[in-house]
């Protein structure tokens, strides 16, 4: 549900009346974003230390909230954002007025508080020579027609140099006004302190004789803000200018730091600007409280957008064709990228490139969620505006960077009051009885019971290793080089984690004869052992269940791997009799037969999500009774080489044997082998018949990503779509 904060400033408080820009008090930037961190905490009731781990993200300003003669207030909804995000609007709505003005939103996230970064005063001071007073730094910045008052001059000099990267930095010394003081430490983001880190800035441009920005950064953003402790009313900041562009260029990336004189660093923000060649009509339409301005300026945005839009796509078409291999002029914009055979490694490799340009902090996944080039460059520019502005050479100023004026338009509207998204629509409980495990079975990598399974996760142990010997050998099947080995019909990747005598079976305990169960591929023998292992750890014998449940359990397996047939061929010609076999649907009945069962049974083999899928059907078809029980699970070997040859030859396995999912430097994964079962029971009935319950299931949930940039790529959106549907079944909110 949404949440709402209200606050009435009358001109007279410290921040108002000492911020004037073109003679009128105008709520400084500062002020949204202790506004937006204060809601959030008290919305949450977060208490210290967590109260620090608010982080407020892509926060952007669409027009300044101006106080004149009467008082003003001021409002700030908050609403559940996707993922765990937070999302705010701060906004006024006058009473002669049908719609509210937005004049600023982004979003905020409740992280882990993390240990200060702590910065070398002194080693930076020696590499800052050059020296500005205070007066220097306020009379620049008067020129601009920022006029401030007594308890915004925190400045007391600023020293400008390079830091050791090379980029340009200014040191500000800052000193909290005795007007401004903050006795009852209301204030996580001091407004004097906070505003004088970055009127520091300006010794960046002094020190080049030009403008600085355009404070306070009308229509522009704060990627980013964290907090790692109080501020003291003695301070450094630090001011870096990011890589990559210069103080005279129409956009600049600043990375700003407020520490303590031991280099602590307690605040720090990322910060988008504009230089200071704004025309007087767009510094009025900043300062002015009327809409006229606004819409001008934003119809100019939206003609800059579609030029920067256009340059955007020229580059992207020029990147695409590199990794590609395909001329640009081949290439059709508006064409799915899937008809240029873009694959796993071409996304990498565009990934890489775009990491480059972007930073590390632009989503991996664009190229699985925009089919075309068009879609992904009209993101870029929405997103991205400065650095597009940089990459592609549109200079123009009135770029401004403002995501969500290609959405919503909310600049040329001036905003409109906050409406309840579907994400924050209610989850609420719904008549659906949870699922009770009440056994389970398994055996994994270095892990021949679930004892040890827990142990190795409980101490961190790698159970990954080289192919063993008595599964083949690596002579003439491995090349290190990916490329080689595709050439010459090998694998480059030798790593996987392995069951440990994973053929070893006593047929007669299950009543199967030797020669049979000489043909039966392992992972279905494993199987069987698994069920029997589920049931035991359970308390289940087979009387035990034709007794209570007349037989009435389900069997489901997920299995997707061939590979013991295809010795068939080469045993035949040496002779032998018995042929090894692999039969899916022969994994579930195989259960079904041994213990009698009357159940449904049914392999499922949906590639990767076998296994879910296997306990989702189980679920669902306990659900509506066509079984009282249910033992689901999976398998999973590799038994002949070409498990291992096929996903070479698509470049899915790792080079290193290391699987890096989430991390830099990852480029495929490590097979691993394994067989699971779980024994299910709807939750009243194994309540009922006092069984041990492990855990429930609230609910499950499957879905298919549909038509996406490849076959092998997935689709984010539906993903996210498959989660919350997950939810909504269970009755379960995400920040539960």
């Amino acid at each position: 549900m949404m949440q709402h904060f209200s606050s009435v400033f009358t001109g007279e408080e410290f921040f108002l009346a000492d911020n004037v820009i073109q003679g009128r008090r105008v709520l400084p930037l500062v002020a949204y974003l202790e506004l937006a961190r204060a809601a959030v905490v008290q919305t949450l009731e977060l208490a210290p230390p967590q109260a620090l781990g608010v982080r407020l993200e892509q926060v952007v300003f669409a027009q300044p909230v101006v106080v004149g003669e009467a008082p003003v207030e001021v409002h700030i909804a908050l609403q559940p954002h996707e993922g765990e995000a937070i999302g705010f609007e701060v906004y006024t709505q006058a009473s002669d007025e049908d719609e509210a003005r937005v004049h600023a939103k982004g979003q905020a996230r409740v992280l882990a508080p993390v240990e200060a970064p702590v910065e070398d005063l002194e080693g930076l001071r020696a590499l800052c020579p050059q020296v500005f007073s205070a007066e220097d730094c306020y009379e620049g910045l008067a020129r601009m027609g920022l006029v401030y008052g007594p308890t915004f001059r925190a400045l007391a000099e600023v020293r400008v140099g390079r830091d050791t990267a090379g980029r340009p930095l200014a040191m500000g010394a800052l000193n909290l006004p005795a007007q401004a003081s903050d006795p009852l430490g209301a204030f996580a983001l001091p407004p004097s302190l906070l505003g004088g880190a970055l009127q520091a800035s300006m010794g960046l441009f002094l020190s080049r004789s030009q403008d600085g920005p355009s404070l306070p950064f009308a229509g522009e953003t704060v990627d980013a803000v964290e907090v790692f402790g109080p501020v003291p009313v003695q301070a450094i900041a630090l001011v870096r200018q990011n890589a990559g562009g210069s103080a005279g260029d129409a956009v600049l990336k600043l990375d700003v730091s407020l520490a303590d004189v031991q280099g602590r660093v307690c605040v720090r923000l990322q910060v988008t600007a504009t230089s200071g060649d704004r025309s007087p009509l767009e510094q009025e339409a900043w300062a002015a409280p009327l809409h006229a301005g606004r819409l001008e300026s934003a119809a100019e945005l939206a003609e800059d957008q579609q030029v920067l839009q256009e340059r955007v796509l020229h580059r992207l078409l020029t990147l695409f064709s590199k990794v590609a291999k395909i001329d640009a002029d081949r290439i059709d914009p508006e064409e799915a990228l899937e008809r240029y055979g873009i694959d796993s490694v071409m996304v990498s490799q565009l990934n890489l490139a775009l990491n480059g340009i972007f930073g590390e902090e632009i989503p991996k996944t664009l190229l699985f969620e925009y089919r075309t080039l068009s879609a992904l460059a009209g993101y870029l520019a929405a997103e991205y505006p400065q650095t597009c502005a940089q990459w592609s050479g549109f200079t123009k100023s009135s770029v401004r960077a403002s995501s969500d004026q290609a959405v919503d338009n909310a600049l040329a509207k001036a905003g409109q009051r906050p409406h309840a998204s579907r994400a924050a629509a209610s989850f609420r409980q719904v008549d659906r009885e949870p699922i009770a495990i009440v056994g389970l079975g398994g055996r994994y990598p270095k892990a021949a019971t679930l004892e040890a399974f827990w142990e190795n996760l409980k101490q961190g142990v790698n159970c990954i290793g080289e192919i063993p010997s008595e599964r083949w050998s690596l002579e003439g099947f491995y090349h290190p080089d990916p490329d080689q080995a595709a050439a010459q019909g090998k694998s480059y990747g030798k790593w996987g984690g392995f069951l440990e005598g994973f053929a070893e079976f006593d047929p007669l305990f299950f009543g199967i004869s030797p020669r049979e169960a000489e043909t039966m591929d392992p992972q279905e023998r494993l199987f069987v052992q698994a069920c029997w292992e589920a049931l035991e750890d359970a308390g289940y014998t087979r009387a035990r269940l034709a007794a209570l449940h007349k037989g009435r359990v389900g069997v489901y397996a997920g299995i997707t791997k061939i590979g013991h047939e295809l010795y068939g061929p080469e045993l035949r010609r040496q002779g032998t009799q018995a042929l090894p076999q692999t039969s899916f649907s022969s994994v579930a009945n195989r259960v079904s037969y041994l213990f009698d069962f009357h159940g449904p049974s049914m392999p499922l083999d949906t590639m990767c999500s076998a296994s879910f899928t296997a306990i989702h059907e189980a679920c669902e078809h306990l659900l509506r009774g066509e079984c009282e029980v249910a033992l689901a699970g999976g398998v999973n070997l590799n038994l002949h080489p070409s498990n291992y040859l096929t996903m070479s030859a698509v470049r899915m396995l790792s080079t290193e044997g290391l699987c890096r999912s989430f991390g830099a430097g990852g480029d495929g994964y490590v097979p691993g082998e394994g067989v699971g079962v779980l024994f299910l029971k709807r939750l009243s009935l194994a309540e009922a018949d006092g069984d041990q319950i492990y855990g429930v299931i609230k609910a499950t949930a499957i879905n298919h990503g549909g038509k996406t940039n490849g076959y092998t790529v997935p689709n984010p959106q539906a993903q996210g779509e498959l989660i919350e549907d997950a939810l909504r079944k269970a009755g379960v909110h995400p920040r539960t």
